[in-house]
């Protein structure tokens, strides 16, 4: 958008007077005084252009300064467009927009500082220079307002728009027509554009960082588990049940890898979405012994070395990485958790490129693959076609890892896997577990929840959980100041609920205490139980005879609105307090069982008795019952 010029004008320091009255001299001046400053940035031929081409180069040259003194980042157009709202009032000649003035500071920076480049040499062709800024006109308006939009409109059709501009302003001229440019000079000033502002332009800032980023080298770790790399991905395969052979879908892929061998040291899949179950039954999978691995799959030939703790862990901003329970678990068992900066996947690429294999080495052939999009599927249905049984592809899945990627060299075939975590551990063995810590790494790494300890134990999981040990403990420590209840740390391994583990604060250790139901609980995983309860929920929902409910809803509220009308019609002649109606009530037998429900009825009985018997009734509503005490249980 061009700008206005303002009323009020204000030059700069190195002009002292408007810029249409500079004489040749002061402009001869100028051009010396600034060659004298910077030989190297003035070319020898500015003198040869007229004068008017000299003093508008020298007005874009003042701009462009008074706009890189007080430009604060890039010459984008949130940096530029308040700056020109600025300048309106300094100078006094009809300001560019935003991309004429980068377009100037480029090219003043590109030619080496030289004012030559800020010449307006379209002057010198004559009669037709005119007419070519009218085109370029045109030609900006179609790159601002259609091309450069998250619409992302083909050159072609923007193109066509910038012809019908131009020929709906010839129909406004009667001579010196405009002629546009060929189809070819359209392209070629299209792509002279910079990249950058481009895919800034049609695809985002995030698309544009990411694009053009600069891609460094990483620090390289210098043992074995110094830096390990976590992340989720859905395997492009959908596999189906062992029993039932009906298609269970795209498994969910977690895996650890070693930055310094390549190795994947732990792995998780299963159909759960990425949460911290998964990045736990991963960690156990990385921190423990993998002797079973032979020993459940016979055709695996090779070893499974890798086990120990992790130096530092790698992970991106996804929810389940800032759990309390990853911090609680990793404070025994990671040195340091790095959280990765957004959007910057790049900078754990180890793991990336290994998805990338899996996907496309691994499942390239199976049947029932799927794509990345649509348009690579055309006619292919994975979910017909899919065979692959779950536990056939745990087989297949551990086959490849161990016995195939970790013995194949690398893409620039500069390491192979295996062989440099043999190096590495060489040097320093790091830190493992024994088969029998297994529990307390699963103890480590399980979920934290918090709760209080009551008189019948631990409620959690909608189960309850009770031992001698908590009772004691219970006793003996007192809540914290302010609490109701004593509260304490409790950890439930995902593999069973027949047991939790709480952590006693002031002894600084952890007590089993077991489920009350053990016929319930007993071999029973957490996610089993959490799917149990979902089935009696829907099971109860489904009993709940709706209608009716809501029948009887209506009609409470009908007949307590219809009460409350009612009553607030009539005038009351007392408001005696509640405690002596209360007391009232009390004394004329107000009940359920007597069918009566105001003490009027009953006074009334009571008058008449006394009149039989000849004696002065009394009313009964004068009297202070607030001050009368009555007996539970007289009659």
């Amino acid at each position: 958008m061009v700008l206005a010029m303002a009323s009020s004008r204000h030059t700069l320091g190195l002009f002292d007077d408007e810029y249409d009255s500079l004489s040749a001299e002061s402009i001869e001046s100028f051009s010396k005084e600034t060659s004298d400053l910077d030989n190297d940035h003035l070319s020898p031929d500015f003198d040869s252009y007229s004068k008017e081409q000299q003093r508008e180069a020298l007005r874009r040259y003042a701009l462009i300064q008074w706009v890189d003194k007080r430009l604060k980042g890039g010459w984008t157009e949130k940096k530029l467009s308040p700056l020109l709202e600025q300048a309106t009032i300094e100078f006094d000649f009809t300001l560019p927009n935003w991309r004429t003035l980068s377009r100037w500071y480029s090219s003043y920076i590109n030619s080496g500082h030289s004012l030559e480049a800020l010449l307006p040499k379209h002057h010198k062709k004559g009669g037709t220079g005119a007419r070519k800024m009218e085109d370029g006109f045109f030609f900006e308006k179609a790159i601002e307002e259609y091309y450069l939009t998250r619409e992302r409109p083909t050159i072609a059709d923007c193109y066509e728009l910038y012809k019908s501009w131009i020929v709906l302003e010839n129909s406004k001229l009667i001579s010196g027509k405009l002629k546009p440019v060929c189809q070819r000079t359209f392209y070629n000033r299209i792509n002279k554009l910079s990249p950058y502002l481009v895919a800034l332009r049609r695809f985002g800032k995030p698309y544009a960082d990411r694009h053009f980023r600069t891609v460094k080298q990483l620090k390289k770790p210098s043992n074995v588990l110094e830096r390990v790399e976590i992340d989720h991905t859905p395997l492009d395969l959908i596999l189906v049940d062992d029993e039932l052979l009906l298609p269970l879908g795209r498994p969910y892929l977690t895996a650890l890898m070693d930055s310094y061998s390549g190795c994947i040291v732990g792995f998780y899949i299963g159909y759960r979405e990425p949460s911290y179950d998964s990045v736990r039954r991963a960690l156990s999978c990385a921190y423990l012994p993998k002797h079973w691995v032979k020993e459940r799959f016979p055709s695996i030939k090779k070893e499974w070395p890798c086990e120990g703790k992790i130096g530092m862990l790698v992970v991106d901003n996804a929810a389940e990485f800032w759990s309390s329970s990853l911090d609680d678990a990793c404070a025994g068992i990671v040195q340091n958790v790095d959280y990765n900066q957004v959007a910057r996947p790049w900078l754990k690429p180890m793991i990336e490129r290994f998805f990338s294999t899996v996907n496309k080495k691994l499942l390239i052939s199976i049947p029932g693959k799927t794509f990345s999009s649509i348009q690579e599927l055309k006619d292919y249905k994975p979910e017909k076609d899919a065979v692959m049984r779950f536990s056939t592809f745990m087989e297949l899945f551990h086959k490849w890892l161990i016995d195939e990627y970790h013995y194949r060299p690398d893409t620039r075939e500069t390491k192979i896997p295996i062989v440099q975590w043999c190096k590495g551990t060489s040097l320093v063995s790091p830190p493992t577990y024994e088969a029998n810590e297994a529990e307390r790494l699963l103890i480590e790494l399980a979920k934290v929840n918090e709760r209080s300890v009551l008189h019948d134990g631990i409620h959690i999981h909608k189960l309850r959980y009770v031992s001698d040990e908590l009772t004691e403990y219970r006793k003996r420590k007192s809540p914290e100041t302010g609490a109701k209840h004593l509260k304490v740390k409790v950890k439930t391994i995902h593999t069973s609920i027949a047991y939790i583990f709480v952590f006693l604060q002031s002894e600084q250790r952890y007590i089993k205490v077991p489920c009350v139901d053990q016929e319930y609980a007993s071999g029973l995983s957490l996610l089993q139980h959490q799917t149990n309860q979902r089935f009696v929920r829907s099971y109860v929902r489904s009993s709940v005879d709706t209608e009716h409910l809501a029948e009887c809803k209506v009609y409470l509220h009908e007949r307590i609105r219809k009460e409350a009308e009612a009553l607030s019609q009539k005038v009351k002649r007392k408001n005696p307090k509640i405690g002596g109606m209360k007391k009232m009530a009390k004394y004329h037998n107000i009940g359920s069982d007597s069918g009566n429900g105001s003490i009027t009825a009953a006074q009334a009985i009571q008058t008449q008795t006394l009149l039989a018997n000849n004696t002065k009734p009394t009313d009964i509503e004068d009297l202070d019952w607030e001050n009368f005490e009555l007996e539970d249980g007289a009659y």
